[in-house]
């Protein structure tokens, strides 16, 4: 499991008391939010979010964390979780519910904090990248998808997953023939495509959670 005590505790130290902050649309950062919100009145400090989806928001409320907008406020530390980080700090995010709101996070804040597993510290990503494709033309750009790798919409309880904009999610197994790069913007390139899972250049520090702890590895 990629959240654990010592990571929530970790995180929770890089919060300052006035920060604007926002957490990326995955099942490990609704749960930080809660504990979050617990920190937060047990040490009376204040901290604005900007939402990355519709749950996180809701939780917000519910644990009464105020909201900013991003039109508004300038972030001052994202949060992410990921299942692959290369050596140069680049990641994979599979876990979302849009990729499209995440990446506008990690481009908008002026530190991003990255968490993963240490044995997910690798010198090449995954290869089995999501993709954010629009629901109009789908066939016909999942057939697309395809010239790079074995791509596969994504399900939940026999349904299409849709991410916070109405778009759908994709799953691509790259062909080890592509360079990720170059298959990032490739695949930008398809009118279908919203967005991809990969980030390149975006994280200021990693964390990687160890057996026994973790360690902190910065840019």
């Amino acid at each position: 499991m990629l959240y654990t005590k010592k990571i929530e505790t970790l995180l929770l130290r890089q919060i300052k008391d006035g920060q604007i902050i926002a957490i990326g649309s995955s099942t490990a950062g609704e749960r930080f939010l809660k504990t979050l919100a617990l920190h937060l009145n047990n040490n009376e400090l204040q901290i604005f979010l900007v939402p990355t989806s519709h749950k996180i928001a809701e939780f917000a409320h519910k644990y009464n964390v105020p909201l900013a907008d991003l039109e508004e406020k300038e972030i001052d530390l994202a949060i992410e979780f990921s299942e692959s980080v290369d050596r140069d700090f680049n990641f994979v995010k599979r876990d979302t519910s849009s990729l499209i709101r995440d990446k506008i996070i990690a481009l908008s804040a002026a530190e991003l904090i990255v968490v993963t597993h240490l044995e997910e510290l690798k010198e090449r990503l995954d290869r089995l990248v999501p993709v954010e494709v629009c629901e109009f033309g789908l066939r016909k750009t999942l057939l697309h998808l395809e010239q790079f790798g074995k791509a596969r919409l994504r399900y939940r309880k026999g349904r299409v997953v849709k991410t916070e904009s109405g778009n759908c999610l994709a799953d691509i197994l790259i062909d080890k023939i592509h360079d990720l790069v170059d298959m990032d913007t490739e695949l930008k390139k398809i009118p279908g495509v919203v967005e991809t899972g990969l980030f390149f250049g975006f994280a200021d520090k990693v964390v990687l959670k160890k057996k026994k702890g973790y360690c902190i590895v910065e840019s």
